[in-house]
């Protein structure tokens, strides 16, 4: 009972620390509507250059609908526009645009004389023209503006549209308040496109850290609770602790090398990516052959800790999960997004270590552990994969969320894995495996992981990737612990 207890105590702090990110998040939750996507289009700028639906990518936007020759609220609105311009040219996040409807008189050298008399100095606030049939229909149809009783059918409307073409929200251009407004829900946009998955990490600060970095201590962690959890229901608990701290220092050493490999296999990749690129081989502080030497050998060390002191079986399953995560899952990153759902194989691979060190055999049992795992990798690596979207894209990572800009096939790929993992984490309690209190507590995690992903499709923003994400980090302890409160009782 007391081994028991001292399981449980440990899984309350992983699944306190993971908790407490919902906590956060809970308290500092911004969120606006998605009201829709602007629709495909393409306009001329005043230095004729084409601008097209594309341009909002990346960059949040303010718009708005004027003409040069206008002498009712035109010059109030561009007089605020300018403020903003001014105020906001530091922020490389953000961009203005202004699209005229007066094309007759307003060509692009009319709209450049235009510009040029309102202070812009860049390319961060561009002025739109094109012919008068296609302003309309991106005015009216295009961005929901109607006002065509006002001269030549233009609107006094702000709108307002995030990194990912969403048109957010409108404001009256013409009003202070609503430019306080507008302000406010800006910074938000801006910092909504922020995370920590997308700052630049701080270099290490000595070698023995850069070596520590090399072994990727978060993927790392996740591996020896899935090699944990395998071991605990292979064993029907915890009969011998050596024989599981072994099992957990190898398995940790062979996951460290994998990573320190890893490091070595991407150094490209890791120059170009700003939440890579202070890595220790990008920045010098360790040599690639190093780095590649030093992961072969704890991989080495690893692997004999697993033949010679727990089983041969465990072993293999431990080289197989290190080759298949550096000469399958590596490579094809730059090949097809399907490198998700191979990589969850190799990901997939500990808890059967787990199971195998505590039994000696592969079970079919320690099949559905490793299903579990698989399913639940999904949404979990999709969510960062968006979050990290543009630094993949520097890196030529083909990444699904890369790929596309709307959501749909990565929302698709979340839910559809979601809603699998549910019923394939209650079969443990069909095959008499676990209980009662495994099944309930294992079907609301599952349905919570599930709807966790559900903002994501009615708002594809950073946000709701940051939610999910936190929610997959939570669901892994909290089933270990409902295992363990189902073995207590």
């Amino acid at each position: 009972m007391n081994k028991n207890i001292l399981l449980i105590i440990i899984c309350i702090i992983l699944l306190g620390s993971g908790a407490s990110w919902v906590i956060q998040k809970a308290n500092s939750s911004y969120e606006l509507t998605v009201i829709k996507k602007v629709p495909a289009f393409s306009f001329i700028t005043q230095d004729g250059l084409s601008f097209t639906e594309k341009s909002f990518h990346k960059k949040a936007t303010v718009l708005d609908f004027i003409f040069t020759s206008c002498a009712g609220p035109c010059p109030i609105m561009t007089n605020n526009m300018t403020h903003l311009y001014e105020d906001y040219k530091n922020v490389a996040e953000v961009q203005f645009v202004s699209v005229t409807v007066d094309p007759k008189i307003d060509n692009a050298s009319t709209l450049k004389e235009y510009a040029k008399a309102n202070g812009v100095k860049d390319d961060r606030w561009q002025f739109l023209t094109s012919d008068i049939e296609s302003i309309k229909d991106l005015k009216k149809n295009g961005f929901m503006l109607y006002a065509d009783e006002l001269p030549r059918g233009h609107a006094i409307k702000f709108v307002l549209i995030d990194q990912n073409g969403q048109i957010r929200k409108y404001y009256d251009g013409t009003d202070k308040a609503s430019m306080a407004v507008l302000r406010k829900d800006l910074n938000n946009i801006v910092n909504e496109n922020q995370s920590y998955m997308k700052r630049v990490p701080p270099k290490a600060n000595s070698l023995s850290a850069a070596y520590f970095e090399l072994t990727k201590p978060n993927i790392t962690f996740l591996i020896l609770i899935s090699t944990a959890m395998g071991y605990y229901l292979g064993a029907d608990g915890i009969d011998n602790w050596s024989n599981l701290f072994i099992t957990l220092i190898g398995s940790g050493l062979v996951s460290s090398g994998a990573g320190a490999l890893n490091h070595y296999a991407e150094q490209e990749s890791d120059q170009r990516m700003n939440r890579t690129k202070s890595r220790p081989i990008p920045t010098g502080m360790i040599l690639p052959n190093h780095a590649m030497f030093f992961g072969i050998m704890i991989i080495l060390l690893g692997v004999a800790i697993l033949f010679f002191l727990i089983n041969k079986l465990t072993a293999i399953l431990a080289i197989s999960t290190a080759l298949l995560y550096l000469f399958v899952y590596t490579p094809l990153k730059k090949i097809t997004w399907l490198n998700t759902s191979i990589g969850a194989i190799p990901g997939s691979l500990p808890t059967l270590g787990g199971w195998v060190a505590a039994t000696g055999t592969l079970d079919p049992e320690a099949w559905i552990l490793f299903a579990i795992m698989f399913f639940w990798q999904h949404p979990h690596f999709y969510a960062i994969a968006f979050m990290c979207k543009e630094d993949y894209e520097r890196a030529n990572l083909k990444m699904l969320p890369v790929l596309e800009t709307d959501g749909k096939r990565t929302n698709r790929q979340i839910i559809w894995h979601s809603l699998l993992l549910i019923p394939v984490s209650l079969m443990p309690s069909y095959i008499g495996l676990l209980g009662m209190t495994y099944f309930w507590g294992a079907l609301i995690l599952g349905i919570g992981y599930l709807v966790s992903g559900f903002p994501l499709i009615k708002n594809y923003s950073l946000q709701n990737a940051k939610l999910l994400l936190k929610s997959s980090v939570i669901y892994l302890p909290a089933l270990f612990l409902i295992i363990i409160l189902d073995k207590l009782t």
